[in-house]
């Protein structure tokens, strides 16, 4: 029986030894493959750049001042374009070479202008002067910033033509002009202030801008907003 017990303990203790050895080599065992499927992951990662790339693709921005036209030219990339005459009409399934040397026999550019059930919608026209007249015409349809031209209530007279010229430019480049004539706390120059007013709407002349309203009230001073004759 004693013989029984001592080979039982024996196993037992064997198995003990045997679990402690393994879990003192998780760790390394864990460690390992860790490295292993680190080394995998960049050896995959490293086939699948350009040779010569030691860092991640990054797509490049395109630039081009043409791109806000669309493609032109060699940039487009169809194989054939519905393209639009200037009277309207739409030619289909016009192969591109065919419509690039249009574009070149008559001087100008092949434009991409739209997309139309999968095919690519083209005019013909000269890109640059588009772009132009396009920056043109946001230039012109930006709002005008208002300006004042301050007079003083006792200037001479050869000033107020000169100052009155200030308000005939900026009114002659679209601009809304503020005239300000001050007496500050001199209130009994008022009538003056608007004596001198009528002066200058005389100076400025009813062809360059026209009065908005009335003069105004305001803290030591009247003023008259003029507006350019071509808003009126």
């Amino acid at each position: 029986m004693l013989a029984s017990l001592s080979r039982r303990c024996g196993a037992l203790l064997a198995t003990q030894r045997v679990a402690a050895a393994a879990a003192a080599q998780a760790p390394a065992v864990a460690a390992v493959a860790t490295r292993e499927a680190g080394s995998a992951l960049r050896v995959a990662l490293a086939a699948r750049r350009p040779l010569g790339c030691a860092a991640p693709l990054q797509a490049a921005a395109f630039s081009s001042k043409a791109s806000k036209l669309g493609p032109i030219n060699d940039g487009i990339t169809a194989k054939s374009v519905q393209l639009v005459g200037d009277d309207g009409k739409i030619r289909r399934n016009v192969p591109l070479h065919q419509a690039l040397a249009e574009a070149k026999s008559q001087g100008v550019d092949l434009v991409q202008v739209a997309e139309n059930n999968g095919q690519v919608v083209c005019r013909l026209f000269d890109a640059k002067k588009r772009l132009f007249n396009l920056k043109k015409a946001a230039k012109n349809n930006k709002p005008k910033q208002d300006k004042e031209v301050v007079f003083g209530v006792k200037i001479e007279a050869h000033d107020v033509r000169v100052k009155a010229e200030h308000v005939r430019k900026f009114l002659s480049k679209g601009h809304k002009v503020k005239v300000t004539v001050r007496f500050g706390k001199e209130l009994h120059l008022k009538p003056k202030a608007l004596d001198q007013l009528a002066l200058i709407e005389e100076a400025i002349g009813s062809e360059v801008g026209v009065p908005d309203h009335a003069p105004q009230d305001q803290y030591g001073g009247i003023y008259v907003h003029y507006a350019p004759r071509s808003l009126k």
